[in-house]
């Protein structure tokens, strides 16, 4: 008889796998890897620490963005962010 794990996805908001360029506290490029209304995974030759606050700009569906959040996954190229307010042009997908 074995044990089966169940992992409960968390997230609050249908998350979209885009590949759109964005822009890091004003200055570092990036590409998101997906997004939602409620934070974002992207790609950056920068690294950010896991607790860092950082400022996003994109745009979606020409519709432009930005965002503030923090943190929440980091590693040597990819970074997962939580927004502090869900953005207001994906709260609707």
């Amino acid at each position: 008889m074995g044990i089966a794990l169940v992992m409960q996805d968390r997230r609050d908001a249908k998350r979209l796998a885009l590949n759109v360029p964005v822009e890091i506290n004003g200055q570092r490029p990036g590409l998101t890897r997906d997004i939602s209304a409620t934070g974002m995974r992207f790609q950056s030759e920068q690294t950010f620490e896991v607790g860092e606050a950082i400022t996003v700009e994109f745009r979606v569906g020409g519709k432009p963005d930005r965002a503030t959040g923090t943190v929440v996954r980091s590693s040597e190229r990819e970074t997962a962010v939580r927004f502090d307010r869900p953005s207001s042009v994906l709260a609707l997908n």
